[in-house]
């Protein structure tokens, strides 16, 4: 757990600190409320998200945590971290829960199975023989169709990787416009990037899935970039005000949250032992021991082992804190 403070010296101390009300920086007033222009009644591109993600209801888990013993595919996070990081990712959703857990060595990620044959049928008797267990979650950051449709078989449970419980995480607490926005981008890269790798194009005109790709990532995108555009004008009125920002940033569930509440005291700020519970910026104001004022910068957190494109989708969101950084 760690957090890391940056803090922007101001120049002058602001004497009137009424001018600025503690929700007027955050983010979420800002956002229309509107609904999004993204129409979601696309049957065809919903049918699409039901295809590849198949999380329409909770489970109860067996948590299998594959590793690489060596070589360039071994990460360096423990393998007891990251099947702990595994469990707290399926607890962090609403009545999921974890029925078993186990630790599977690997020479490579690349094995069509994922595992030998030996371990691969160790774990269909644990599947099988536990009724208990409805759902099978590999922590492992994105499974390839062919290898989830061989577990499956063997399994005859749904097969759920990091990226799928990541994205089911994000969708539930996204609340603001801005994070839905960044979801929905980070959904449409999983799905075109899995309809180009699959056979979706041997079942669907190519042409015409690509139109609604582009289509529709060009209107959230048109969106995000419109918000960006209102953050930018609230850190111009920011520095203008010469407030000092203290960017707080670290992992995720590290308790970012509940450290503003105790330095600012802002009883609105719920902090919630969950990972990803906060998708989108916030501002809050708060006093240094010098009496200087100064605003406190809470956005999403990290996690290990984390899908780069989900990373991209969310750099509006993440800019705050470089910013705060990059200029301390």
């Amino acid at each position: 757990m760690f957090a890391r403070f940056i803090v922007k010296r101001s120049k002058t101390f602001l004497k009137n600190p009424g001018l600025i009300s503690k929700p007027k920086f955050t983010t979420r007033s800002l956002c229309s409320n509107s609904e999004e222009n993204i129409s979601e009644s696309d049957r065809e591109y919903e049918a699409l998200v039901e295809s590849f993600f198949r999380l329409d209801k909770e489970h109860s888990c067996l948590v299998i945590q594959p590793y690489v013993k060596w070589g360039p595919q071994k990460l360096s996070i423990s393998p007891d971290e990251q099947l702990e990081e595994a469990v707290a990712l399926i607890k962090t959703l609403p009545r999921w829960t974890v029925e078993e857990t186990t630790k599977i060595p690997l020479e490579s990620l690349d094995k069509k199975t994922l595992f030998k044959t030996g371990n691969l049928d160790k774990l269909t008797r644990l599947v099988r023989s536990n009724q208990n267990i409805t759902a099978v979650f590999v922590n492992s950051s994105n499974l390839k169709r062919v290898t989830a449709n061989i577990l499956y078989d063997h399994f005859q449970v749904p097969i759920l990787d990091r990226y799928k419980i990541v994205m089911r995480i994000f969708k539930i607490h996204a609340t603001t416009k801005h994070a839905k926005l960044q979801v929905s981008l980070a959904e449409l890269h999983y799905i075109r990037r899995k309809a180009q790798q699959e056979s979706v194009f041997l079942t669907h005109d190519p042409e015409k899935l690509k139109l609604m790709f582009d289509e529709r990532e060009q209107k959230i995108k048109a969106e995000i970039q419109q918000l960006r555009k209102q953050r930018n004008l609230l850190r111009s009125k920011r520095r203008k005000m010469d407030y000092p920002v203290v960017a707080v940033v670290g992992y995720t569930n590290a308790g970012k949250t509940c450290l503003i509440k105790s330095l600012t005291g802002e009883e609105r700020l719920q902090p919630k032992d969950q990972l990803f519970a906060t998708l989108d910026v916030t501002v809050h104001s708060g006093l240094l021991p010098s009496g200087l004022e100064v605003l406190y910068i809470d956005t999403v957190g990290f996690l290990s082992d984390l899908p780069t494109n989900l990373i991209e989708c969310f750099v509006a969101t993440l800019e705050d804190a470089v910013l705060a950084m990059t200029s301390a």
